[in-house]
């Protein structure tokens, strides 16, 4: 079907109507007449835009349409106020109108599989909000608003550009799924033990490219991506416990032509006083120095001191450090 019939108009009773998977374009105006709509299905169509007339359906409580080619919402999609349920995932868009956040009752909203690049503030109007599925898009952050959402049990950041959690999602203290595949992230907070709630954490091994907390052998994963909650609890108590350790050590690499003074550099550097070289001394290959000093913390800081010998024979080596 690649229209629906103005007739459409007469079936004043209709409560669902089910028009996925065929090849609509548009829909027509006589569809504001459906005033006892209350599910609309019009998923796996063409749509590149909805009409002012889906501002009428009073009565709509879920709204699908995944799958069309949607590059933007129109402001009337605010004027749904019994909507609860909206499923946007795989459209165009990038981003979303401020009128989202006039839709109180909403409780799902499905925006996986977009372009987003940012979601607004405006999302921490959205006081039921339970599900909030947001992968497949180019999200490199989430704004701090998000941690309005107190009802969001289900969240999915899935295959995004994030590269660190922002601490707003700490204060989702209804979280039960938290799905993090895909993610760059370089380490886990620890406040993501602190989940009352939390029974599922998804996770893949190719994450751990770049994770450094914690180790990938405490997400002891199964067939399914699911972390070993009770494990990671663990970790991240025992390094409470622990507190952090600190090491002050540091390497400092001295490079140059021969005779450029960088044995004098190093001398100096640990003893204002000490005797230049003579003349004939040559630095031959590298030597490390170390040189301790105090610290204002009462802590000792040792600085490698690694001393080239500038000669041409020693230049391909320098590469290597």
């Amino acid at each position: 079907m690649t229209q629906l019939p103005q007739a459409i108009a007469q079936l004043h009773q209709l409560s669902v109507l089910n028009l996925a998977n065929n090849r609509l374009t548009q829909l027509p105006q006589a569809i504001a007449q459906l005033h006892q709509l209350s599910v609309l299905n019009l998923a796996g169509n063409g749509l590149k835009q909805l009409p002012q007339a889906l501002a009428q359906l009073h009565q709509l409580s879920v709204l699908n349409l995944a799958g069309n080619r949607l590059q933007q919402l129109p402001q009337a999609i605010a004027q749904l106020h019994q909507l609860s349920v909206l499923n946007l995932a795989g459209n165009r868009l990038q981003q979303l109108p401020q009128a989202l956040a006039q839709l109180h009752q909403l409780s799902v909203l499905n925006l996986a599989g977009n372009g987003l690049t940012q979601l607004p503030q405006a999302i921490a109007q959205l006081h039921q909000l339970s599900v909030l599925n947001l992968a497949n898009n180019r999200l490199t952050q989430l704004p701090q608003a998000i941690a309005q959402l107190h009802q969001l049990s289900v969240l999915n950041l899935a295959r995004n550009l994030l590269t660190r959690l922002p601490d707003a999602i700490a204060q989702l203290h209804h979280l039960i799924e938290l799905d993090l595949r895909g993610l760059e992230l370089k380490e886990l907070p620890a406040w993501i033990a602190d989940f009352d709630h939390l029974r599922h954490l998804y996770w893949t091994k190719a994450n751990a490219v770049e994770i450094t907390i914690p180790p990938i052998e405490v997400f002891d994963l199964d067939e399914d991506n699911l972390v070993n909650l009770a494990r990671l609890v663990r970790f991240f108590q025992e390094l409470a416990k622990q507190g952090e350790s600190y090491i002050y050590e540091a390497k400092l690499l001295i490079i140059g032509e021969g005779g450029a003074g960088k044995t004098s550099l190093c001398r100096k550097l640990q003893h204002t006083d000490a005797e230049m070289p003579k003349e004939h001394e040559t630095t031959r290959g590298i030597e490390v120095q170390p040189w301790e000093f105090p610290l204002a913390n009462g802590q000792r800081f040792r600085l490698n001191i690694w001393d080239f010998g500038g000669q041409e024979i020693y230049h391909a080596t320098h590469q290597f450090f």
